[in-house]
């Protein structure tokens, strides 16, 4: 019979024989009155202490990471509840939960809080088998007095979903990634990523521009700049041929072509940024404290190329076409250059000895006191802000309001009625009632509008009075205008925060995780490198990580079963329902959702044709499925290297749908216009750009020979992978080349040969690819299908194991001995009969080890 031991933390006194004085006050009598802790810090410490069980309480325990029969969850420990005699420790340290007349003072351990989890460690046989969670159920009473506890003990990966709870991510800090929002920036961030953010230089891509468009459609159409007006929808086209001008043409004419249409402009594009910063960020939240492991959060590799488009609303960034929702701030954080009208600047900014403040702003944030000391009555200082705010139109709505920072109290507000201008005025005085004599204000600035557009002109005036001061000569009143506020237009800084789309942060790693089949637990070995860590893997290598146990001489072989295993009939991966224009139509044409598909839809996918039984599984992301398109040059038809997303509805209108997901690929091209790239009127031809795509292409090395046979030499095209430019090379006869690196896939001959068989290429992979499709589509840059899809790279083997007829889902009855139950893991492969198995599920029941096991027999002809 093993010994089975829960420790929870206990609160632990400074010094176990405190001072008496100290407890003169408290009440102690627990029978005939409440306990009162004592306001005087006695707390120094925690530790855990073991829990009192009753000898014949049975607590079994089961453990499962990915479940057959609901393959896209990930799972954790978990125990059915069980109770605890209220023995006179565990009346203490659960703090006499069934009494409801103690009263709690300063430290709040005095009464036990059963709304949280309480960390807790699972003993067997005095070793630590498990870290965890405790919730208390209840407390059972029999003549009014406490004879039991009731508890659920859970596993660490629990916590999770505790921390995240509803959260979304735009409740995260993301100002490190702020930004400026102008030409400039976009430009940047179009040709490579924008190096400053939050005011500090960077040298990795954590916000790039790509190649998306909200609202205008993108052509290519080298016969002249611009899209001529009588082109159907020509105010909402704009065509990217880099023609050098960004001037009307042919005003008046059946030629005319707007400079508008000339190229896009910097806010016809929205930001990017990378997931891995995404889950970096969370992961650094203080109220959700998780660490991940780098096992696949990498900042290398595929995942580091893969980014979410920052497309909350609708149209350009922080806009609303209704007017009536989703409303967009200014906020001002510039405020200097300060003229004094009344007294001096000297005077305004001074340090009062009375209050050893003086105003301040920073970041936009105005900061000084006011004050009415109870001491000195006499002594006075108030603050009075006079904000006048006028739009450049007068149609437009908004609010100004001043409002706490921190807390986000408004303190002032007033509305605009579409005329003239608007006044906001406060004064901030001391406290009449001497509560608090210095009273500190951390003052924001604040335009709230749901307007596609606003531009605003700002007056704004302090006054600081000082008066009643000791020495005359220290009273004073001085009032200063402030010379530059910016900014004073609806967006010049770009905070993520507002910008990063509507989904949960649990939503969001749930998402993260279908895609790539991940699972998740808490590394409890104190050994590794990522103890504490939430260990993020794929279940390939989860299973990979595993060693060989065999159990065989523990085994039951009184009794098992052998099941079929396949619970279900079919399983489909998708996304989110198409919106956007052309994955809504790619559907409409081809019966079909880009990029999902069916196991049954897949050669390879070990689904048995003639199964027909179970219900069909669907795993749904909750992503975007965008189609990109490579653009053709109107003027011949010819492709161009010019890909980007039009993220309009069916009827080309801007639209909101799930989150964007895509890889960024750098690609050359032979021109893009920017619309005053160059500075205003003078436009700029972009080379490089950052191009969306669904597709990270692989790379590899060829050895081309060809052979003496042939006359002349031979050329080929290939795509360089930096740049995706095209790249010619020739080959002489009775000789050979080597190119390293090139686009996996894009070797191309273009000349004839007199004989097939006299040239020979050798590839060598370098790199694998990687699509964000579960299904075989065609790399329009490559002209290839591109065939690492989300399902071979990350579910094949396991979906082909499911549904294989050479697996059983077998069931024993075993009793394992502690060495097994301490050092086991779900990854681990269990050896019966020089059968191998991986682990579906096992529950224990600690205190015998009489374990039932759900096994799947392991198969390892996966190819």
């Amino acid at each position: 019979m093993n010994e089975l031991g829960l420790l929870i933390p206990d609160i632990k006194i400074d010094n176990p024989q405190p001072d008496p004085d100290l407890w003169n006050t408290t009440a102690i009598n627990w029978e005939n009155g409440f306990r009162l802790w004592n306001e005087i810090n006695l707390i120094t410490d925690i530790d855990y202490q073991r829990l009192d069980l009753f000898e014949d309480e049975q607590v079994s325990l089961t453990q499962t990471i990915q479940d057959i029969r609901d393959i896209e969850k990930v799972f954790t420990d978990f125990s059915k509840s069980f109770s605890l005699p209220a023995s006179s420790k565990n009346n203490l340290l659960f703090r006499h939960y069934y009494r409801t007349d103690i009263e709690e003072n300063l430290i709040a351990d005095s009464i036990f809080n059963a709304n949280t989890k309480l960390r807790a460690i699972l003993e067997l046989n005095y070793k630590n088998f498990r870290n965890g969670y405790i919730v208390l159920n209840g407390v059972k009473l029999k003549n009014n007095q406490p004879e039991s506890y009731n508890i659920t003990f859970f596993g660490e990966t629990v916590t999770l979903k505790d921390k995240i709870k509803d959260k979304k991510l735009s409740e995260l800090d993301f100002s490190q990634f702020d930004h400026s929002y102008n030409v400039a920036t976009v430009k940047q961030g179009v040709q490579s990523f924008v190096n400053v953010l939050n005011g500090q230089s960077t040298t990795k891509a954590h916000i790039i521009y790509p190649l998306i468009s909200h609202t205008d459609r993108f052509i290519y159409d080298s016969s002249n700049g611009g899209v001529l007006t009588s082109q159907e929808r020509s105010n909402r086209t704009r065509n990217l041929y880099a023609s050098g001008s960004q001037s009307t043409s042919g005003a008046g004419t059946a030629n005319e072509r707007l400079g508008s249409t000339m190229g896009f402009t910097f806010n016809d594009l929205k930001p990017a940024l990378r997931v891995i910063d995404i889950i970096n960020v969370i992961a650094q939240d203080p109220t959700i404290g998780l660490q991940f492991s780098d096992d696949f959060f990498k900042e290398t590799g595929m995942f580091a190329d893969l980014y979410m488009w920052l497309h909350r609303n609708k149209g350009e960034i922080g806009i609303t076409p209704s007017n009536e929702s989703n409303v967009s701030n200014i906020i001002l954080n510039q405020i200097q250059s300060f003229t004094a009208t009344q007294g001096t600047t000297l005077e305004f900014f001074s340090l009062l000895p009375t209050s050893n403040f003086a105003p301040t702003f920073d970041g936009g944030i105005f900061r000084f006191v006011t004050q009415r000391l109870e001491s000195q009555v006499g002594v006075i200082e108030t603050m009075q802000i006079n904000w006048k705010i006028t739009p450049q139109t007068s149609s437009k709505k908004f609010t100004a309001k001043l409002r706490r920072a921190g807390t986000g109290e408004i303190i002032a507000a007033a509305t605009y009625s579409q005329t003239g201008f608007i006044r906001l005025q406060h004064l901030f005085e001391g406290d009449a009632g001497f509560t608090q004599p210095l009273m500190q204000h951390n003052v924001e600035f604040v335009i709230e509008t749901t307007e596609t557009s606003l531009n605003l002109t700002y007056e704004l005036t302090f006054t600081r009075v000082a008066s009643g001061q000791s020495n005359n000569a220290d009273n004073f009143t001085a009032t200063v205008q402030a010379g530059v506020v910016e900014p004073d237009s609806l967006v010049e800084t770009i905070y993520v925060q507002n910008n990063i789309p509507n989904i949960g942060i649990l939503e969001f790693l749930t998402g993260v995780f279908k895609t790539f089949n991940l699972t998740a637990f808490i590394e409890s070995d104190i050994s590794s490198d990522d103890y504490g860590k939430v260990v993020v893997k794929t279940l390939d290598s989860f299973y990979a990580s595993g060693t060989n146990q065999e159990i065989t001489e523990f085994i039951d072989i009184t009794q098992s079963e052998s099941n079929f295993s396949v619970p279900f009939n079919d399983i489909e991966f998708k996304f989110a329902d198409p919106k956007t224009f052309g994955a809504f139509y790619f559907e409409k044409l081809n019966n079909r959702q880009l990029g999902s598909v069916k196991a049954s839809g897949i050669g390879n996918s070990g689904r048995d044709p003639r199964l027909n039984r179970g219900r069909d599984y669907r795993i749904t992301l909750p992503f975007e499925k965008m189609f990109f398109e490579r653009l053709k040059n109107v003027n011949g038809s010819d492709f161009t290297k010019i890909g980007y997303g039009f993220f309009v509805d069916s009827d080309q209108n801007p639209t909101i749908n799930k989150p964007l997901l895509f890889f960024n690929e750098s690609t050359a091209t032979a021109g893009i216009q920017m619309i005053d790239g160059n500075g205003t009127g003078t436009p700029d031809t972009i080379t490089t750009y950052n191009r969306p795509s669904n597709i990270r292409s692989g790379t590899q090395s060829v050895v081309i020979a060809v052979n003496a046979s042939e006359s002349t030499a031979v050329t080929f095209k290939y795509l360089n992978p930096t740049n995706f430019a095209d790249v010619t090379v020739s080959v002489s006869p009775d000789s050979s080349t080597t190119v390293n690196p090139l686009v996996t896939g894009s070797l191309q001959r273009t000349s004839a040969v007199t004989n097939e068989s006299n040239i020979t290429t050798t590839f060598t992979t370098l790199t694998s690819g990687q699509t964000l499709h579960f299904s075989i589509e065609e790399d329009p840059f490559n002209d290839t299908p591109e065939t690492s899809t989300l399902f071979e790279n990350f579910y094949k083997q396991y979906i082909r194991d499911v549904f294989t007829y050479k697996r059983r889902l077998k069931k024993y009855k075993a009793l394992l001995p502690q060495k097994f139950l301490l050092k086991y893991k779900l990854s681990d492969t269990i050896v019966i009969n020089n059968t191998e198995f991986i682990i579906n599920k096992i529950t224990t029941n600690l205190q015998t080890g009489e374990s039932s096991l759900e096994l799947l027999s392991k198969i390892n002809t996966i190819s």
